[in-house]
């Protein structure tokens, strides 16, 4: 049986290819077709000149030191600009000063009336002690005048 398969396979590899698959193959294989690709060559192919190496240089360099002047011109010009500019004047510095004063204020008025209400607790404290302390006084002398 091993062999009926083998053989069966060899049929199969053995029938013909068909014309479109068998032409390209044919093409590729073909002699003509080998020296065509050796035979292209580019239209155009660039040329090393020593004199086109320099200016590409001395172009490279103009370009780089235009750009070196224009970002230093434009830092200075943001630093001119920075130095002229003044907080006190502007509109935001008033709002922020209004913040801060209506801030201290605030807590300033928190501030004492905490104090107050300290104030308030220590005085009951010291009434309620004043009261208890009376309360067990008075209580402890009518107690000793009934026996």
């Amino acid at each position: 049986m091993a062999t009926k398969k083998k053989d069966s396979k060899k049929k199969k590899i053995a029938e013909p290819m068909p014309s479109l698959i068998f032409q390209n193959v044919k093409a590729e294989a073909s002699p003509q077709a080998k020296q065509e690709k050796i035979t292209e060559r580019p239209l155009f192919k660039p040329q090393q000149v020593p004199a086109i190496r320099g200016a590409k240089i001395w172009l490279w360099a103009g370009v780089g030191i235009f750009s070196l002047t224009i970002l230093l011109l434009w830092g200075w010009a943001m630093k001119i600009r920075l130095d002229t500019f003044s907080w006190q004047k502007t509109p935001e510095n008033k709002i922020v000063q209004t913040a801060k004063t209506d801030w201290d204020k605030y807590f300033t008025e928190t501030k004492t009336l905490e104090e107050n209400k300290n104030k308030i607790k220590d005085a009951l404290g010291q009434i309620l002690a004043n009261i208890s302390t009376t309360t067990t006084i008075s209580t402890s002398t009518t107690a000793t005048s009934t026996k």
